[in-house]
C-alpha cells in the first residue's frame, strides 16, 4: 500500500496484477474514521476465481424504441431489477411522471 498522506483518502494497491485506486477527501476531524473504513474496504478485495468470473452477467444500457403501451414501470420490469423506473426515467432525461412516448427511442437497461 502506499499512503498519499495524512489528509488524502487516497491509496494504491501495487501488489502485482492488482490495480485499484480508493479516493476521498475528509474534514480533519472525520479523517481517522474514513481512513480506517476505506483501508477496510480496499482489504476487504480479493481475486475472483475462474468460474466466479465467468458468472458475471452485467447488465447493459442498450437502445430501445417505445412501443404503445411501454410505461417506466414495464420497462424496468423486463431489466430483472437492474434498474427503477425513476432511474430509466431520469437516464433519458424525463420526468418520472411522465410516460416514454411510442417511437420515442430510448435508452434501457438490459439484464446481463
Amino acid at each position: 500500500m502506499v499512503d498519499r498522506g495524512p489528509m488524502s483518502n487516497q491509496r494504491s494497491d501495487r501488489r502485482p496484477n492488482r490495480r485499484s485506486v480508493l479516493t476521498g477527501l475528509a474534514a480533519p476531524s472525520l479523517f481517522a474514521e474514513y481512513d480506517a473504513a476505506f483501508t477496510t474496504s480496499q482489504r476487504s478485495f480479493r481475486p475472483l476465481s475462474a468460474s466466479e468470473a465467468d458468472a458475471i452477467k452485467p447488465a447493459r444500457i442498450a437502445l430501445y424504441t417505445v412501443r404503445s403501451g411501454d410505461t417506466w414501470q414495464s420497462l424496468a420490469a423486463r431489466s430483472a431489477g437492474a434498474v427503477t423506473p425513476a432511474a430509466l426515467a431520469a437516464m433519458n432525461h424525463v420526468e418520472a411522471g411522465s410516460q416514454p412516448a411510442a417511437g420515442a427511442q430510448i435508452k434501457v437497461v438490459v439484464a446481463g
